[in-house]
């Protein structure tokens, strides 16, 4: 657990983010944006540092890398012309997986994504605009490689 330590202490220093370790000995990070529902991928400056963090430990460690994005606006997902909300969330996390995988060159297999087609808010967001909008979030989970 010692190099998970060492890339996330920066990481956690830096930006504005939650990293946990969850019992099942992965790490937890959760990113939060405002603009994951808007169509078009761009991360902002504390993204982009803990991306690249992530790829240095995916190239240093055996990791698997799973992505899974929460958008709390369930009315976006049919006006996008999507058929519900998990089919919102899967496409999101796909254009970040890809994102990952281009710009920071974490191989493809290394990552896999998740959707939810019910939101789950964070403890402190509410059910105004700027509450949903800060509940927004891209949840990465990195787990050492299981064994197969």
């Amino acid at each position: 657990m010692g190099t998970y330590k060492l890339y996330f202490k920066k990481l956690k220093e830096k930006a504005k983010l939650n990293i946990g370790i969850q019992e099942t000995e992965e790490i937890k990070i959760i990113l939060f944006g405002s603009s994951l529902g808007e169509g078009q991928f761009q991360p902002d400056e504390d993204m982009m540092f803990a991306f690249q963090k992530i790829s240095e430990l995916s190239s240093a460690m055996d990791v698997d890398i799973i992505l899974k994005v929460q958008i709390p606006y369930e009315n976006e997902a049919s006006r996008k012309g999507f058929r519900n909300v998990w089919e919102y969330n899967s496409y999101r996390a796909e254009l970040i997986a890809d994102s990952l995988s281009k710009n920071y060159k974490i191989p493809k297999e290394k990552i896999s994504i998740q959707a939810s087609s019910l939101y789950k808010p964070v403890e402190n967001s509410s059910s105004t605009p700027e509450g949903k909008a800060s509940g927004e979030r891209v949840e990465i989970f990195i787990r050492k490689k299981s064994e197969r």
